[in-house]
């Protein structure tokens, strides 16, 4: 099930070079999503890394991360084109580098949808070895209005 970027980028919002996901490999939404995220050398983020020391920041890796949690969310659901905010970050965990040309694929898989708030985990593998996870907590804005106090 590989999905066509230009789908990536409509549900992202995000263009090169801030799109993380390069693929999507399996999708449930609103349930689970997998998908891949290719490093070449020549991304920016490299820049001025010398050539020993060429190895993919953890903020990337983050950003990774929940953009997969965003298309597990947003892809062909009733969530798709609603405005979303990240509202927490717990228990990022780093277990190694990533160097350029390896390839990381992205497990996201939603925990919990409860009033506009959804709690999701992602993790990233690098040849089958995990190499990065996090809990990610996303507000649907237009849901979250529905509780607000008037």
């Amino acid at each position: 099930m590989q999905k066509n970027i230009s789908k990536i980028i409509k549900i992202q919002n995000n263009n090169y070079p801030y799109l993380f996901v390069d693929k999507i490999l399996e999708l449930d939404p609103l349930n689970f999503g997998i998908g891949k995220k290719c490093f070449t050398r020549n991304e920016w983020y490299f820049d001025g890394q010398s050539d020993s020391e060429v190895f993919v920041p953890e903020f990337i890796q983050i950003e990774a991360l929940v953009q997969m949690l965003v298309i597990t969310i947003q892809y062909e659901t009733k969530y798709e084109g609603e405005l979303l905010n990240d509202v927490k970050f717990k228990n990022i965990e780093f277990f190694g580098s990533i160097d350029p040309g390896s390839s990381m694929i992205i497990k996201s898989k939603v925990v919990n949808n409860s009033r506009g708030i959804i709690k999701g985990i992602s993790e990233g593998f690098i040849n089958d070895e995990l190499i990065c996870s996090m809990e990610c907590f996303i507000a649907v804005i237009s849901e979250l209005n529905k509780y607000s106090p008037n």
